[in-house]
């Protein structure tokens, strides 16, 4: 199995390369979207966030390099979990940060008592992404003031769900990136 490097793009960990393996049905986020990302959080920092698919972990790792205070990364694959794990232990300061759940997402966020700032939602492209959103939506990982990120494939890209709406939009390649808010909060 192959390794490969996922440079990051800014904050304390700039320029540090991630390495993971690569794995079926791994899709790691383009640096153009985990850029635009990081550019949307930058006003809420410092955030805590939640990545239910968390592959390699990419996303999590670049908002934890902008200065997120805690970032929780589910993901089921065992390789994927070593890889995120041992990517923790090199980088300076990480460990007391970021957390590596080895879950089944679905499974485990039923389980959860605590909102966070931003849940990533960017699972395998062949997933069943309308059923991954209600688990999500209906969880307590998301509170009123939670924003939702999604990535999906843009042929088949979903609207978010009633009392949510998006917030902003980017597009790379076949994919498209959102950033939901819920439309009850209070402005």
């Amino acid at each position: 199995m192959a390794q490969q490097g996922i440079r990051l793009i800014g904050g304390q960990w700039k320029h540090s390369v991630l390495k993971v393996r690569e794995l079926p049905g791994l899709r790691p986020t383009l640096v153009r979207l985990r850029k635009t990302l990081a550019d949307w959080m930058r006003p809420l920092q410092p955030l805590t966030m939640l990545d239910l698919f968390a592959g390699t972990g990419s996303l999590g790792f670049e908002l934890a390099s902008e200065g997120a205070r805690r970032v929780v990364l589910v993901e089921q694959h065992p390789l994927a979990v070593a890889d995120l794990r041992a990517n923790i232990a090199r980088l300076p300061g990480a460990a007391e940060r970021m957390e590596v759940i080895a879950a089944d997402s679905l499974l485990w966020v039923g389980g959860q008592s605590d909102a966070y700032d931003l849940v990533v939602l960017d699972p395998p492209f062949k997933a069943d992404f309308a059923t991954i959103v209600v688990r999500a939506t209906q969880s307590a990982v998301c509170g009123a003031h939670t924003q939702i990120y999604c990535e999906q494939p843009r042929r088949s890209c979903l609207a978010p769900p009633p009392s949510w709406r998006v917030e902003r939009e980017a597009r790379s390649g076949e994919v498209v990136a959102q950033l939901w808010i819920n439309g009850k909060k209070e402005s």
